[in-house]
């Protein structure tokens, strides 16, 4: 973008993909962490803007410096603890009884969404919603790919991602994120079965796609091509 962009430069994008969307609820509980307040904080000025009052906050944080946006939330429903002045806050009272009527959004690191996965263990999978920073990203057995278009066999590494063995064979992939919830980097898979580690497919898609950056082989062999793009990826 800084060499090769400048004003006039027609840039062709496709359309943003939700992966977080706001289900319609009677209740919610909104846990963030840090910089995770980015995506709860449209959620909920939308809910108060049209008057959903049954909107809770819990915004954890480790000092008041380091807390942005928190002049917003002040009202008898947000909670903004900071670790710094009280040690972590005790979740457990938020999230003790189950109740179908409340969505829980949480957005922030990965301890902080571990620990809402092991408090929500006895709630309906269909509540809990959260959003991470980066996919987790594992290392697995060695694999084979082979490159569709022209038969290409790539050994893809233990300590390799399938993006980056592809393109040292000369396979051009393209990539933004490289950790997993972009979805810049999806292949389709055309057999063998894949061993998924993003944060960016959806159930539907999983079975034939692949995202290069995080993703491997669950066999010891995976046909992957070029991602045939929708109307919509490419508006």
């Amino acid at each position: 973008m800084h060499n090769d962009v400048a004003v006039g430069t027609t840039l062709r994008t496709s359309l943003p993909a939700n992966r977080f969307p706001l289900h319609p609820s009677p209740k919610y509980l909104f846990i963030a962490g840090g910089i995770g307040i980015t995506p709860i904080r449209s959620m909920v000025r939308q809910l108060r803007a049209e008057a959903k009052t049954d909107t809770r906050l819990l915004y954890l944080t480790q000092s008041a410096e380091e807390t942005p946006f928190r002049e917003e939330f002040t009202g008898p429903h947000d909670t903004v603890h900071h670790s710094d002045d009280h040690g972590l806050l005790d979740l457990w009272p938020y999230l003790a009884e189950p109740d179908d009527d409340t969505r829980v959004y949480c957005c922030g690191p990965a301890p902080l969404m571990q620990a809402v996965h092991t408090l929500t263990a006895h709630w309906r999978a269909s509540r809990i919603h959260v959003e991470q920073f980066t996919a987790e990203r594992k290392i697995s057995a060695p694999f084979t790919a082979v490159w569709a278009p022209d038969g290409l066999r790539v050994e893809v590494p233990a300590h390799l991602s399938l993006l980056e063995a592809l393109r040292r064979n000369g396979v051009p992939v393209e990539s933004s994120c490289e950790a997993g919830v972009c979805g810049t980097c999806r292949l389709a898979v055309l057999e063998g079965e894949a061993e998924h580690h993003d944060s960016v497919l959806t159930d539907e898609e999983r079975p034939s796609t692949i995202v290069a950056c995080v993703s491997r082989a669950a066999s010891s062999e995976i046909v992957v091509g070029p991602l045939v793009r929708s109307r919509k990826d490419h508006p």
